[in-house]
């Protein structure tokens, strides 16, 4: 009798463990997705039937659990494409269209476009070069991500001469649309006459003790005082060769630096430097 007590109380042990196992990896993987991206944590969840959705219509980009049926149906016929065929996000019709703009909104004409995106079969390169108007298009092409690049005589690229577009997964930030009518903006500076500046050329050796080595922007010279200082402070090591160390910039009194996410700064803010 004891042995058959001991040995039920061992299977019953058994079953509640695994309850409390299964229970603990249920709840382990409903928490393992990244909370940014609540879609991808449903992904395993579908399950596409024999009968496909219908394409949707309409695409738009949307990073949440769908809301309303236009959201829904994109969910759906998205999920079920996955599920099918893993490659269908490769096939996806790639149109792009743009326009090039200078600093005042004016066409920048035989722009040089630099393409590329990537197919079924791998990555595909086209060039091309944009019209009087500053537009130019690429259109009948398959693929999931493109990257476009602009250039022109003349004019400077920053960030915005360079952007990347999503054609397959809606919820991210840089998923695309195709819309002639409103084609994506690049935004090149188109350089005109140069306003005097100095432009110094200078070298000198920091300590690491936090001594402060001060600049005249007028003469170029370093010495006691100026108007932007540069130090270095090293703390003690923490491995070999290893330092906690930090650099400081500072302007003089009556001065300051000014933090700008514009990367084409060739002009002085209207109001001033404050």
């Amino acid at each position: 009798m004891k042995y058959r007590i001991y040995l039920l109380s061992v299977v019953v042990l058994l079953v509640v463990g695994g309850v409390f196992i299964r229970a603990r990896l249920v709840s382990t993987s409903s928490l393992s997705a990244p909370a940014t991206l609540p879609i991808l944590a449903r992904i395993s969840q579908v399950v596409g039937g024999d009968t496909a959705p219908p394409m949707p219509a309409k695409f738009f980009q949307f990073s949440h659990e769908p809301s309303n049926p236009e959201e829904q149906a994109i969910w759906d016929w998205w999920f079920y494409m996955n599920k099918k065929d893993l490659t269908f996000q490769w096939r996806t019709p790639l149109s792009f269209y743009g326009v090039v703009t200078d600093q005042h909104g004016a066409p920048v004409p035989a722009a040089r476009v630099s393409m590329v995106w990537n197919g079924e079969n791998g990555s595909v390169y086209r060039k091309m070069v944009g019209g009087a108007d500053g537009r130019f298009e690429l259109v009948g092409e398959k693929g999931k991500v493109l990257t476009v690049d602009v250039l022109a005589d003349g004019c400077v690229s920053g960030r915005s001469g360079h952007q990347g577009f999503e054609y397959s997964a809606f919820w991210e930030s840089y998923y695309y649309v195709p819309d002639k009518a409103n084609p994506v903006s690049f935004r090149l500076w188109r350089f005109e006459g140069a306003e005097p500046m100095y432009f110094w050329n200078r070298s000198k050796k920091l300590t690491v003790d936090g001594q402060k080595v001060w600049l005249d922007i007028t003469t170029g010279k370093f010495g006691p005082t100026g108007d932007i200082c540069f130090s270095t402070t090293r703390g003690t090591p923490y491995e070999r060769g290893t330092f906690d160390w930090s650099a400081s910039v500072e302007a003089a009194p009556g001065g300051g630096l000014m933090w700008s996410e514009d990367d084409l700064m060739f002009e002085a803010p209207e109001s001033g430097y404050q």
